[in-house]
């Protein structure tokens, strides 16, 4: 067990409002595909969110408990995965994480979307599209104080990769933090190792 990998599964698809979302780390754990691959892991949590509440109080409870989780486990000095579910995942994998070390954490976001709307930004309404902004401390309470360290993350110690799907208003507030934003263009351009480098430099820089 020791050697291990943790898995925590984060069986929640509210935050996207797609139904199914919710079923992928069962699906993962009846496929046996981790093992198949020979991967040594063991699942070390199964969180689902509180159907008696509503989206946004459900969203920020389960948080708090992935929080809870990615910070024993990484205290404990373990790699471990999350495998949601739907993308507010984020919220509580690394305000736990940040919570849990000495010093700041570094993070690169490699996604197509920038996850950095608010509830008076996002044009669906769907948390799963607020996690960077609520790890950056913009947003309601409830997302943005998960942990115990506010914020989570600062801006110079993020770095995104591979953005090329996002709205005005998301990009706008990482514009005005100054939050380096590599995108499919610039991969296009310098290439993926090239921009990597880049990435990893940036987010260990004065980092823990």
């Amino acid at each position: 067990m020791e050697s291990s990998l943790p898995i925590v599964g984060y069986a929640c698809g509210i935050g996207a409002g797609k139904p199914g979302c919710e079923d992928a780390p069962t699906a993962i754990d009846k496929s046996q595909c981790l093992t198949h691959a020979g991967i040594e892991h063991y699942w070390h949590a199964h969180l689902t969110p509180d159907s008696t509440l509503d989206t946004p109080e459900a969203i920020a409870k389960i948080s708090a408990q992935l929080s809870q989780t990615t910070q024993e486990l990484t205290r404990k000095g373990k790699p471990f995965v999350v495998i949601g579910g739907d993308h507010s995942s984020g919220i509580g994998t690394w305000s736990g994480t940040a919570s849990a070390i000495d010093g700041p954490l570094g993070l690169i976001w490699s996604d197509a979307h920038l996850d950095a709307h608010t509830f008076e930004t996002t044009p669906s309404g769907n948390i799963h599209g607020m996690p960077v902004a609520a790890l950056l401390g913009h947003g309601d309470s409830m997302l943005t104080h998960i942990g115990n360290k506010y914020p989570a993350i600062q801006p110079e110690h993020l770095c995104f990769i591979g953005a090329r799907d996002y709205e005005a208003e998301e990009y706008a507030l990482l514009q005005s933090l100054n939050v380096r934003i590599i995108d499919h263009h610039e991969i296009q351009s310098r290439g993926l190792q090239e921009c990597l480098h880049e990435a990893i430099d940036l987010v260990s820089r004065g980092t823990a």
